[in-house]
């Protein structure tokens, strides 16, 4: 078994010395410190521990032990020579331990320690509630200090006073300052708490009296029972025993420089017979904390009073009187702050200049505000890097800063400054500051805070300035937003009607190229189909418009765009714009939707078209670039070849300072009834919907240029043939139910689906659809269905079909895309149809539904 003995009284009183002579495996220790690092790194079976202890005591190392992750399993036993079991057994069970024995019955002291150990006997601990520290130990006094009152009448008086030592140290290390007691004779302090180490930075053995003194800054008295306001008289006053208690607050500096408050709170110790005061006996407290929130609460509300008051000052304000306004407010700052000058810098809209627009000067103090104007930001760098973070710019001394970047201030003779800046919606705008031209000083936390403040309210009323203009021109941006909405809906709906029309023109045009074996008609129905094919394009954009179209990405070649698009474009530039295009040959494919890049070329045609209002030149051109020729702008995990296409113009550029807006939505420098603000920032979506990248090069009178770089495709471009019509998958006499209710739409499908072996039952609405398919629910193979119908959803008929025929293969057609309905509800696999569809496209689709 291995002991643990703790304490230097186990073994003077021979309890150790018992236990080596039992052969026990024992380690002995003094302290509690030393007990915990023996448990940490050896298993210990019981610990025996004296009640007294160095700086602590028995109960409070068996509390320790009990918390201890590792050792709460330990029993401890605590015992004493002078203690009784009778008293102490039962406040020992309450700390946790096993139990308590007197060390002058060893053999029952054994005994227990044997017991203890064989059963891992522990006890609970009683709960304490949080903040109980203090009361704890105010237990342990009151239970010692008990023990000590049974047994005044022992002949061990020596044991008596060491226990009484050990009360009254226990109540002074709990004490809530510095105790301390000083006699006036020799001017010496016979007792000191160990917490003046943290206190003053000097240990009690080495502090005296004349060392505290020296420390001294400054007095003041809170004793509110006396007149006296000086406080030499009030030490000789309480010395000379005319006050009952010393309360005086002491400004000191300790020996490491730091400045600290001290509450000094004293009785007087008075000579026995005479009464005489001899000395002082008080606690010392560090009220620095207190003192600060008092100053700072002082400052708070003379703060307050200012802010309340230029805060009223720029109630409904507008324009020039929120001017006038902040001129009172430097003027009430500077005379508030005691310093030379305040002022306002605000930022010119091109962001390059910087000028000072608000000043107020002392009386005798010379303006600086004519010097400081239009002066370049790249000059005062220094000062704009502190404040773009939102920070204070504080220069107590320049005396201290003899640098180049502050020739600047040197040159007016600043001494000192203070800035704050001017932050709205995260941009800084400008500054605040305040500076001494004939002094130093040393800004104080609460100074920024002020400046902070008031910079608020100023940056505030610029913000609500602005607001109301910018409130405007959003109104205005909604109303042109609504009226695009509703035109996108009106061009929604025209493009599904006309993609109804185109369907019966393509479908006519295709059939009579089928029946004119002799090519008689062949050219003039190919004209037909060309010119449904360009219609189609054009639908597809106004869907785009209207956005209601679902991009079609295939490999293709941004030369057969551009080409098929040429005499388009050359009526969107106009008649007085020379449109020309320079095409590099065996251009690589790239993977796009052809409708958007045709919208690109237009939005960027017209848009060049605008700058020209005296006409010009556009250029469109191709080029291949190897991915070790990209520009460094193109930022990729890993670069690959590009197709760039260009589009420049020699109009009028675009200026620097709006270069960056020209992607914004509804930026636009056109007047209203010219321009919608959206055609570049589609151009933009589009780009970045194709991985590509999108840069602009101009200049005022230099033209513009628009490179658009889009990713090399893997494959070769496909190609649409409308005229390829001799062979479609055949029906083999398979059973269609056609829903369709554009009567012409639908004897066209009839035609082409009949023509090509299949069995047609039609309907044009609901009821019919119902009536159809409950009758021949069995022949028929597929459902071919437009998605809307008068009065209802093709969705909603086909779905009521599902219980009858859950297998059923369903098509749906629409002039309309699919990304416009919701299929969600609609829990089975079917193909879609996107009118207007070719012969060829609608065969293909219903032979794809049916299964063989």
């Amino acid at each position: 078994m291995h002991i643990l003995f703790v304490g230097d009284l186990l073994r003077k009183e021979g309890v150790v010395e018992v236990a080596r002579r039992q052969k026990y495996h024992i380690d002995v220790v003094a302290s509690a410190t030393e007990a915990l690092q023996v448990i940490d790194k050896k298993d210990v079976d019981v610990v025996v521990s004296d009640v007294l202890l160095p700086r602590t005591d028995g109960y409070t190392l068996c509390r320790m032990i009990r918390n201890r992750r590792n050792a709460g399993h330990i029993p401890v036993i605590l015992c004493s020579s002078f203690l009784t079991r009778k008293q102490c057994n039962t406040f020992a069970k309450e700390n946790g331990a096993f139990a308590f024995y007197n060390i002058s019955d060893p053999e029952r002291l054994f005994q227990g320690i044997k017991q203890a150990a064989s059963q891992n006997a522990t006890n609970a601990m009683q709960k304490r509630p949080e903040q109980a520290e203090k009361a704890y130990n105010e237990d342990v006094i009151r239970h010692i200090s008990s023990c000590i009152q049974d047994n005044a009448e022992s002949k061990e008086a020596k044991k008596l006073l060491q226990y009484t030592h050990w009360v009254y140290q226990k109540t002074i290390e709990n004490a809530l300052g510095v105790p301390y007691r000083l006699f006036y004779a020799d001017n010496k302090y016979d007792f000191m708490g160990h917490q003046v180490k943290t206190l003053l930075g000097v240990t009690a053995e080495e502090l005296t009296h004349n060392m505290f003194l020296d420390m001294v800054q400054g007095y003041q008295i809170i004793d509110p029972h006396v007149d006296i306001t000086d406080p030499d008289e009030y030490d000789k006053a309480f010395r000379a025993g005319e006050l009952e208690r010393y309360q005086m607050d002491i400004h000191i500096k300790t020996m490491s420089g730091e400045e600290k408050w001290l509450s000094d709170c004293a009785l007087p110790i008075r000579e026995e017979k005479t009464g005489t005061v001899v000395g002082s006996m008080g606690i010392l407290q560090d009220i620095t904390v207190r003192k600060q929130n008092e100053e700072q609460l002082e400052f708070r509300i003379a703060m307050e009073q200012i802010v309340s008051t230029i805060s009223k000052k720029f109630l409904h304000l507008e324009g020039d009187e929120i001017d006038d306004a902040i001129n009172e407010t430097l003027k009430m700052l500077g005379e508030f702050s005691g310093v030379d000058r305040t002022f306002i810098f605000l930022i010119h809209d091109d962001r390059k200049t910087i000028s000072n627009t608000h000043e107020w000067v002392k009386p005798g103090v010379s303006s600086r505000k004519d010097q400081m104007q239009n002066i370049p930001v790249n000059k005062t760098l220094w000062i704009m890097k502190g404040l773009h973070q939102g920070k204070a710019v504080v220069i107590n001394n320049l005396e201290d800063k003899r640098e180049k970047p502050y020739d600047g201030l040197y040159f007016f003779d600043i001494k000192s400054m203070l800035s704050v800046p001017l932050m709205a919606d995260n941009k800084l705008d400008g500054f605040l500051g305040l500076d001494f031209i004939e002094t130093s000083t040393s800004w104080e936390k609460e100074d920024v805070l002020l400046m902070h403040t008031i910079a608020d309210i100023i940056v505030g009323s610029i913000k609500r300035k602005k607001a109301e203009k910018e409130k405007k021109e959003i109104y205005s941006q909604l109303l042109q937003a609504q009226k695009m909405e509703a035109v996108g809906s009106l061009a929604g709906g025209v493009a599904h009607d006309f993609n109804n029309l185109l369907t019966i023109i393509t479908g006519h045009s295709q059939l009579l190229m089928k029946k004119d074996k002799d090519g008689n008609f062949s050219k003039p129905l190919e004209n037909i189909l060309d010119a449904a094919d360009r219609a189609k394009r054009l639908t597809r954009q106004l869907l785009l418009f209207s956005r209601k179209h679902s991009s079609d990405f295939k490999s293709t070649s941004l030369n057969t765009i551009i080409a098929k698009m040429d005499d388009m474009l050359t009526r969107a530039a106009g008649e007085n714009i020379e449109l020309r295009t320079t095409l590099t040959k065996d251009l690589w494919s790239v993977t796009a939707d052809q409708t958007n890049i045709e919208q690109i070329l237009l939005n960027l045609i017209v848009n060049a078209r605008d700058a020209m209002p005296d006409g010009g030149e556009i250029e469109i051109s191709t080029t291949n670039i190897s991915k070790n020729r990209l520009p460094e702008k193109i930022v990729a995990p890993q670069k690959s070849d590009h197709v760039c296409m260009t589009v420049r113009d020699n109009g009028t550029g675009i200026p620097e300072h709006i270069r960056d807006k020209v992607f914004d939505p509804f930026f636009t420098t056109k007047h209203t009834d010219k321009g919608t603000g959206l055609g570049l920032s589609v151009v933009y979506g589009i780009v970045k919907e194709h991985n590509g990248w999108i840069f602009v090069n101009s200049g005022e009178q230099q033209g513009t240029t628009f490179d658009i770089y889009l990713p090399r495709s893997d494959q070769e471009s496909e190609s649409e043939d409308l005229s390829s019509i001799d062979q479609y998958p055949p029906g083999y006499d398979r059973c269609v139910l056609l829903i369709e209710d554009d009567s012409n739409v639908l004897d066209l499908t009839v035609n082409i689906l009949e023509s090509n072996g299949y069995r047609v039952l039609q309907a044009s609405d609901k009821a019919t659809a119902e009536n159809i398919f409950k009758k021949h629910k069995e022949d028929i193979d597929c459902v071919l269905c437009d998605v809307v119908l008068k009065k209802t959803s093709g969705v909603a008929v086909v779905k009521s079909f599902l219980p009858m025929k859950p297998e059923l293969p369903v098509v749906f057609m629409s002039g309309y895309v699919k990304d416009r309905f919701n299929f969600d509800k609609f829990e089975k696999e079917f193909l879609f149809l996107q009118k207007p569809f070719t012969i060829q496209g609608l065969l293909q689709k219903v032979s794809a539904a049916i299964p063989e």
